[in-house]
């Protein structure tokens, strides 16, 4: 539960219980479709990677060739 951290520190901000504070960011997310962009965020994220590991072999290479 990667959230749990997040909903008890929301809770405590709030002077709300841990439970209230969960059940209202579950349903949100439900109606948000969060599980949906979370995986469209990690898809952005993972061609974003992959992109700069890319460029950085190609740096590496350029700079080997130059020696």
């Amino acid at each position: 539960l990667p959230a749990a951290l997040d909903l008890v520190e929301v809770a405590e901000a709030l002077g709300r219980e841990v439970r209230a504070v969960a059940q209202a960011y579950f349903a949100l997310g439900e109606k948000l479709a969060f599980p949906w962009l979370r995986a469209q965020i990690a898809a952005l994220l993972g061609r974003a990677f992959r992109a700069m590991n890319l460029a950085g072999i190609a740096d590496a290479h350029r700079h080997s060739r130059i020696r």
